[in-house]
């Protein structure tokens, strides 16, 4: 807990609240010539409102794109006794089946039985109070299962964020919904959204135009999931998450500050990342390695950025870390103008909706 504050630490979460109208909240995949495309000038406030695919000649001139090359794990497990409600595992890089961390739908006891696809969740501890958070031994009849990855490969599912998991989604969203066009590395529990407006051709057309691309990886953790809880923001304590970033990819990054050249962020994980590693971009001598740690950076507004230029990200759900973010860019005022337009142009919000771009 903190014990002093900054103004901006004195945002309360209520501040981040907004209604969007559930049609609005986008719970199915969309062909990529629907995604559409908000543009936010920070300087003079100007909105342009253009396709997704038009991306390119929005940008200033030669941006470095940054990347998440974070894939989604297969981390949900089904309940026997209602397929439609699952267990997701925390921790899935671990490998013993015993200490195994989820989120169970209900908080339960310990001792607690819960019947899974492949076996059971027999559970042994409480770690978080007040939260659904469990630890419990998963217990199979498969001979051939002898560690929690290969029991996730042969029973898991993507899991679902739990807004869009409460609404029924249609067997027709699979597993590739959820990963990205730069998904390589496994670690994240949920997808980097922002990264899923993005095709091969696309990517060909904005290399074409000039700009170029770098990858980071940040493996989304189960923080990234929930909705602010604390009173005020400055008090939240965002769980942490792995980040890793290869030298050369710092020395480009290095170089495009150095030159005027204007960084753009795919999604806030890669915000996150950035601005967890100033020192290493823009300090002195220059990076001699890479970069691979965990880090819990919260931003919001008052935060000063300094390596990330602009902002590439989706339109958030209310009070949630995402959105906090994208205010720490513009500034709370003018971002809910912004998702006032929106909204009353029916721009779709949330994991499968429409891009937002902070330049």
């Amino acid at each position: 807990m903190k014990t002093s504050h900054s103004p901006e630490d004195r945002l309360r979460s209520a501040d981040f609240d907004f209604d969007v109208p559930a049609e609005l909240i986008a719970v199915v995949p969309r062909p990529h010539d629907e995604h559409r495309l908000l543009a936010f000038d920070r300087q003079d406030g100007r909105i342009v409102h253009a396709r997704f695919d038009e991306i390119a000649g929005l940008l200033p001139p030669r941006s470095l794109i940054v990347v998440n090359n974070s894939r989604v794990m297969r981390t949900s497990l089904a309940l026997q006794a209602d397929p439609d409600a699952d267990i997701q595992i925390l921790n899935p890089k671990a490998e013993a089946l015993e200490k195994v961390v989820a989120l169970c739908p209900s908080p339960v006891p310990v001792g607690a039985v819960l019947h899974v696809a492949g076996g059971q969740f027999v559970v042994t501890g409480i770690p978080v109070p007040g939260k659904s958070i469990r630890v419990g031994t998963l217990e199979t009849g498969d001979p051939s299962i002898r560690s929690l990855p290969a029991y996730l490969e042969t029973y898991a599912g993507v899991a679902l964020p739990r807004y869009i998991a409460s609404q029924r989604v249609p067997p027709s969203v699979g597993e590739g919904d959820f990963q990205t066009v730069f998904a390589r590395v496994p670690g994240s529990l949920t997808c980097p959204t922002a990264g899923l407006h993005f095709t091969p051709a696309l990517i060909e057309r904005l290399q074409a135009a000039g700009h170029e691309f770098v990858e980071i990886s940040l493996h989304i953790g189960f923080g990234s999931w929930g909705s602010l809880e604390t009173e005020y923001v400055g008090d939240f304590d965002l769980d942490a998450e792995q980040i890793a970033v290869d030298r050369e990819v710092l020395l480009r990054l290095r170089q495009a500050k150095r030159s005027g050249r204007r960084i753009l962020a795919i999604g806030t994980t890669c915000v996150r990342t950035l601005e967890s590693i100033p020192d290493e971009v823009l300090g002195e001598p220059g990076p001699s390695s890479g970069v691979e740690r965990f880090t819990n950076l919260l931003i919001y507004p008052g935060h000063e950025l300094r390596v990330a230029d602009m902002l590439l990200t989706d339109f958030a759900y209310p009070r949630t870390p995402v959105m906090m973010m994208s205010a720490a860019f513009c500034g709370l005022e003018a971002l809910k103008t912004v998702y006032r337009q929106a909204i009353s142009l029916g721009y779709r919000f949330d994991l499968f909706g429409d891009g937002l771009l902070l330049i």
